[in-house]
């Protein structure tokens, strides 16, 4: 009897065994796998914007560019006739938070305009230039520019599998820091210069029923901007996509 179950006790033992090596196997490449760096789903990319400025055409280039493993920049720029545009920002990735390090922002056509800001964290202050006055604020952890808020919520969303409701960031701007709240309002499937492209929309909260802001960001760009219209005073400005390049991706 004993040596009749034999047979069995060494298949038990080899079937035990080539499971045994099959999950560690798995579980070996499940540990070893190297995960999507942060700078890989932050990709660099070139865009081209027309936007219509106080009823003029005017188109703006915005690149992002790796300075290096720790550093990047997201610059725009515009030119049309006698006036120039240009909105710079500097920050560095910690995980996946943006951390700024500097800002600054020029117009210059009849009349000129300089913004300017400084995030000293080891003083754990910001300096901030406006209307040629430097003012002061404290340094706060999270805190981000004009321009740097607009990659922390692409990173934001690539990040993450699910679509938060709403989105707050705390932006330094002149001389206070200010509360920036998008609430998402629903996909859009929306025709554009590259094709038809499926979109989420948020829209910035105002207290201000009459101002108005809306961005549509694409999925298939990761969540580059695609769309966006501003209205205040009774003024209205427009972009939308021209052409993009990003790695693999590129659309004109």
């Amino acid at each position: 009897m004993g040596r009749l179950c034999q047979p069995k006790v060494l298949v038990v033992r080899r079937l035990t065994y080539l499971l045994s090596t099959i999950l560690l196997f798995y579980l070996g490449c499940v540990t070893h796998a190297e995960p999507r760096s942060v700078f890989e789903l932050l990709k660099p990319y070139k865009a081209v914007y027309k936007s219509k400025i106080k009823g003029l055409d005017v188109l703006f280039e915005r690149k992002l560019s790796v300075v290096d493993k720790n550093h990047l920049v997201l610059q725009t720029q515009g030119k049309k006739f006698v006036f120039e545009v240009s909105e710079v920002s500097n920050f560095m990735l910690d995980g996946n938070i943006i951390v700024p390090i500097n800002y600054k922002y020029t117009f210059q056509g009849v009349i000129k305009r300089r913004k300017e800001i400084q995030f000293n964290i080891p003083k754990r202050e910001i300096d901030s230039l406006i209307k040629e006055e430097w003012f002061k604020l404290p340094y706060e952890e999270g805190v981000l520019d004009r321009l740097s808020f607009q990659e922390q919520l692409r990173l934001l969303l690539i990040t993450n599998q699910d679509i938060p409701q709403t989105v707050k960031f705390r932006v330094a701007d002149g001389s206070r820091i200010k509360d920036y709240t998008f609430s998402f309002r629903g996909e859009e499937n929306l025709p554009t210069h590259i094709g038809d492209l499926k979109t989420i929309r948020f829209a910035r909260e105002f207290k201000d029923p009459n101002r108005l802001d809306s961005v549509w960001l694409a999925p298939a760009l990761d969540y580059l901007m695609v769309k966006h219209t501003h209205k205040e005073n009774g003024r209205s400005n427009q972009a939308e996509l021209l052409q993009v390049s990003m790695d693999d991706i590129t659309g004109i």
